[in-house]
């Protein structure tokens, strides 16, 4: 896997880069990145995902939620039975889950940069991201307790957007938060 890392995190890069067009192999090479990296980090014992190596790919993959959406648009059937969303929610379900409580930063700034992707044009992406955010808070919620406070601010803004849909993950991103933390009301 270690020599994977820097061909998975130029991958991922040039996803960024490429137009909105995503051939059916890009799809394909997409899914496979996104299996690859949820696999790795689920089979993880320690040893290889160590906070400096989940840094180097942390910024790539969470450059992908806009990906996640082109792809959920363009090529639905290109993925066997496995929507672009979910693939990218799982990878990065099981990243959190690796991550020891301990590993503060990078918890912080993996929450944060999700959490940005609220401020997104693209509706697609706010909802996109916010159900990446419930389900992170659902799974490892009690790693994220300390920051409830800018979670909440996030969830306050995203509760008042224009869009329904938004607003109705927002709300399901409250329920998460408030599993694990109590009422967030007062924040």
């Amino acid at each position: 896997m270690a020599m994977l890392i820097r061909s998975l995190s130029e991958a991922l890069q040039t996803f960024g880069t490429l137009s909105a067009s995503y051939s059916t192999s890009d799809a394909a090479l997409w899914s496979g990145i996104m299996l690859t990296l949820r696999k790795s980090f689920e089979n993880d014992d320690g040893v290889f995902w160590r906070e400096d190596k989940v840094a180097v790919i942390l910024p790539h993959l969470l450059s992908q939620l806009p990906i996640s959406v082109s792809l959920s648009s363009a090529h639905a059937s290109a993925f066997a039975g496995a929507n672009p969303k979910h693939l990218l929610i799982a990878c990065l379900v099981s990243l959190v889950s690796l991550l020891p409580a301990s590993a503060a930063d990078l918890l912080k700034r993996l929450n944060l940069s999700l959490l940005m992707h609220t401020r997104s044009e693209d509706a697609r992406q706010r909802m996109l991201a916010l159900e990446c955010a419930s389900e992170i808070w659902k799974a490892e919620g009690g790693k994220l307790i300390g920051f409830l406070a800018e979670t909440a601010t996030f969830i306050n803004e995203c509760a008042e957007d224009e869009n329904d849909s938004v607003v109705q993950e927002a709300h399901k991103l409250k329920n998460a938060v408030e599993s694990v933390a109590g009422s967030i009301n007062d924040l």
